[in-house]
Order: structure tokens, then C-alpha cells, then sequence
């Protein structure tokens, strides 16, 4: 698995992601959403991807996207 250069819980069920570099940003984004995918809350809601700022993101499940679906968003 991969680890992201700063991987820190975010809340009960969400995870920050920073990354150094845009060229690891994607595979370091897909190993978060596949650590959320695992728990438990994935059955009843979606994952949101939420861009905080440069290479800064926070991956974590949200009632207000379907189970089995990722939605992205920036909120610069």
C-alpha cells in the first residue's frame, strides 16, 4: 500500500491527505479512498474527496453521496 507523505485521521471516519508533488497526488488519493472504502459507514453512504488547498485534501464518507460512489469537490 501506498503512504501518502502526511496521513492523519480526520474526524471518526476521515482521513487529511497531504502530498509534496502533483505526480503523487492520485495514487496517494486512490490508497485513501480505498482505506475509507473498508469501513463499515461505505455500506450506507459514498466517499467525498474535498480539496482543502494545494495538495491538501480530506477523503471521508458523506450522506450525501450514494453508497459506492466518489464525488470530488474543491473547497478553495
Amino acid at each position: 500500500m501506498i503512504k501518502p507523505d502526511i496521513f492523519q485521521h480526520h474526524g471518526p471516519t476521515g482521513l487529511l491527505v497531504t502530498v509534496a508533488s502533483a505526480a503523487d497526488m492520485e495514487k496517494h488519493l486512490t490508497s485513501a479512498v480505498e482505506q475509507i472504502r473498508t469501513s463499515t459507514h461505505c455500506r450506507t453512504f459514498g466517499i467525498m474527496v474535498t480539496r482543502q488547498g494545494p495538495g491538501t485534501f480530506v477523503v471521508d464518507v458523506s450522506p450525501d453521496v450514494p453508497a459506492g460512489t466518489v464525488y470530488e469537490r474543491d473547497a478553495t
